[in-house]
């Protein structure tokens, strides 16, 4: 099993962020190559450690960012990397700050 301790500063500070944001990715760099193209030369968009997201976050419900904000720091919610995939990759459909 994978040693996850390294996060383990990271994980202590997501509570401390006073605002939780969450982005849409764009479409699949692989598989929708088309709509992404078209996708990023109309709508705005941000880059996050080198993905593309829809430049404005997601309206949360109440209490949605608390719910994140536990999700996020919670030990059990990971898992070591088990290895490429075989559906093109990593590609994220949400990134959260």
């Amino acid at each position: 099993m994978t040693d996850i301790s390294r996060y383990a500063p990271l994980a202590a500070a997501i509570p401390e962020a006073d605002d939780v944001r969450l982005y849409e990715g764009t479409p699949h760099n692989g598989w929708e190559r088309d709509l992404l193209r078209r996708e990023l030369a109309t709508d705005p968009h941000i880059e996050l450690h080198g993905y593309s997201f829809y430049k404005e976050p997601l309206r949360l419900k109440a209490g949605d960012g608390e719910r994140l904000t536990r999700l996020f720091t919670d030990k059990g919610s990971f898992m070591p990397y088990g290895g490429p995939k075989t559906c093109g990759g990593y590609h994220p459909d949400y990134g959260i700050e």
